[in-house]
Order: structure tokens, then C-alpha cells, then sequence
């Protein structure tokens, strides 16, 4: 019997940060920032120390937090190096270029509610994924047109599929991966506020006491 592919953590840090009005990478969480934060907490799901993926900020790179980034290797955006910022789909893109033997667990660095027991949910959601000859778990949240790619996972192949879209000129992550090959799975009432995008300093506050 195969051994299972290795799950590699990705989080994304490469927003602009323009509703917030600081870098979301370096707000506070437990004396600590947010990106190591998460850093710590999604590492015992990864197969390897967590990577950092996208343009840092200037803050970030002066930043003591950076040190660590000899464990948390920063990977950069497809097209980085020619200073082209081309949203969250060219980090995605990235990982393919930077690792060749591993899945993905994919997290935007603003997820600031994410807790263990809703990382384990999702992890737990790729079992019925493979059964039904998907590449993706894409946690469906309410009211919302289509599932949350910036907190999901993907096989590998999913982004090397979407890499191709991504040569041929596409950015948007739902058309880069069209439905037939993810599995969109209903995120459990109590796992709601874990998968929230947290761009605004109003809704920052419900997560975060500075």
C-alpha cells in the first residue's frame, strides 16, 4: 500500500492590507504575530515547517518574527521576481515551483479566527474527496457564491491544473478551478466565525483584544 502524500502548510501573506490599514501579518496575537501565530498553530498539520508565501511587507522583512522564517521558508509569488502582483491565485501557483512532493493545507494570513478543531474538520473532509475524484476541499460558508479557497486544501495536482490556467492568463481562483474538481462541503454552525476573512479593523475587534 502507497504511504499518503505529505500535507505541506501554506500561508499567505501577500495582501495589500488597504481595508485594514496595517499589515494584517503583524497584528498582535499573544504577544506574537499574527503570521507566526498561525505558524504555530497550524504546524503540527504539516508535514514540514509552515511556508510563508507571497511579497512581504517592508515591516515584516525588518520584523524580529522574520528570523524565524529559517523554519517558516518564504516562497514567492509565480512572477514575484519581475515585481508583478497578480492576487492570491500567483502564491498558490508558487508552491508548485517550490515543492514537488506534497499536498497543500493553504491559509490567508487574516483567517484571524481559525482554532485546531476547525483545521481538523477540514482536514478530515479529504477522505470524501478523493471518493469522489476531487482535488480540493473547499469549506462552503453561508450566503457565500462558491467555497473559501484561502482556507482549504488541495492536492497537488489541483494546482498544477491551476497553473496552467495561470499561464494561459486567468486570476480568479473559481475559474482556475472549476467546480467539477473540488469538493464544496458545508462549514458546521459552531465552525462559522474559524473561517471568517477578517479585513477591516471593526471586524477585527471581535477577534482580537489589543
Amino acid at each position: 500500500m502507497s504511504q499518503p502524500t505529505p500535507t505541506q502548510v501554506a500561508i499567505l501573506i501577500g495582501g495589500r492590507s488597504t481595508r485594514m490599514g496595517r499589515d494584517k501579518a503583524l497584528i498582535e496575537r499573544g504577544g506574537v504575530p499574527q503570521v507566526l501565530h498561525l505558524s504555530r498553530l497550524l504546524a503540527p498539520f504539516s508535514a514540514r515547517a509552515p511556508l510563508w508565501v507571497g511579497p512581504p511587507s517592508a515591516a515584516l522583512r525588518r520584523h524580529p518574527c522574520a528570523t524565524e522564517s529559517a523554519t517558516s521558508p518564504w516562497v514567492p509569488d509565480r512572477g514575484g521576481d519581475r515585481g508583478e502582483r497578480q492576487g492570491p491565485l500567483a502564491g498558490l501557483v508558487g508552491l508548485v515551483d517550490h515543492c514537488r512532493d506534497a499536498d497543500f493545507l493553504v491559509v490567508a494570513v487574516d483567517m484571524f479566527g481559525l482554532a485546531a478543531e476547525a483545521v481538523q474538520w477540514l482536514l478530515a473532509q479529504r477522505a470524501v474527496c478523493r471518493e469522489r475524484g476531487r482535488f480540493a476541499v473547499w469549506p462552503r460558508l453561508p450566503e457565500r457564491p462558491f467555497g473559501e479557497p484561502l482556507c482549504a486544501w488541495y492536492q497537488r495536482d489541483a494546482l498544477m491544473l491551476m497553473a496552467e490556467h495561470f499561464t494561459l492568463g486567468e486570476r480568479a481562483l473559481h475559474r482556475a478551478l472549476p467546480a467539477g474538481y473540488r469538493h464544496e462541503v458545508a462549514v458546521p454552525a459552531a465552525l462559522i466565525p474559524c473561517f471568517a476573512n477578517i479585513n477591516e479593523p471593526e471586524a477585527l475587534s471581535l477577534f482580537v483584544r489589543e
